[in-house]
């Protein structure tokens, strides 16, 4: 069972999202998979079919999905609110998701996993480096390892957008502490927990640098 979700961030935002329930009889305390969309503006997520969304519930976990700021359909604030944060306000809205949810007595707050693609598995690693007692476990799917490589990497065919990236995620020659600080392979020692790394054939820019990171989680 799909519905929308609100809640109200730390700092006074309204924050939608979806949040997706097993078919039991009991719907508290349950196990929570959170899944951070792709992409850290301009994307959402739909009240519509998700097969990773349906195959959790089946299996008796509750999904969050959450349309943190930056997300788009929600007007032009909203949007905007998002640059410059894909490490800061982004993150503490998939945070303030999952403390409403334990408030409100939904989820089991010793069973939080966190799972995502592209940025979601950016959205998951930095939830472990910075978050690290609220989850439980991780999936990270092609995930945005390192932000200056993603950016520098820009493709030919999306040069015209590394000036928007420049714009909304930061600037890897004027703003090389920014991207230093929330880019997940310079925070290696942080994650306490198990982290299940998957990768596609043809998606080199978002894992790139993820060899390193996966030998150095392993050996912490």
């Amino acid at each position: 069972m799909k519905k929308p979700i609100h809640y109200t961030s730390s700092d006074g935002l309204v924050i939608n999202g979806y949040l997706t329930l097993p078919l039991v009889n009991d719907k508290t305390n349950l196990p929570v998979i959170v899944m951070p969309h792709d992409a850290p503006l301009g994307q959402r997520d739909r009240w519509d079919y998700n097969a990773d969304v349906q195959f959790f519930a089946n299996r008796g976990f509750a999904v969050l999905q959450v349309n943190y700021r930056g997300s788009s359909g929600y007007g032009k604030y909203y949007y905007s609110a998002g640059f410059k944060e894909v490490g800061g306000k982004i993150q503490q809205d998939i945070t303030d998701g999952v403390n409403w949810l334990i408030a409100n007595k939904i989820a089991n707050p010793k069973k939080v996993a966190i799972y995502g693609r592209g940025f979601g598995g950016f959205c998951a690693l930095h939830a472990l480096s910075f978050n690290p007692k609220l989850y439980s476990c991780a999936i990270v799917q092609n995930g945005m390892i390192n932000l200056f490589t993603y950016i520098i990497t820009t493709p030919p065919y999306l040069l015209q957008r590394r000036q928007i990236m420049y714009a909304t995620i930061g600037d890897p020659l004027k703003e090389p502490a920014l991207l230093k600080n929330i880019s997940p392979v310079f925070h290696y020692d942080k994650p306490k927990v198990p982290v299940f790394f998957a990768r596609l054939a043809g998606q080199a820019r978002q894992h790139t640098g993820i060899e390193p990171l996966h030998t150095r989680i392993t050996e912490t």
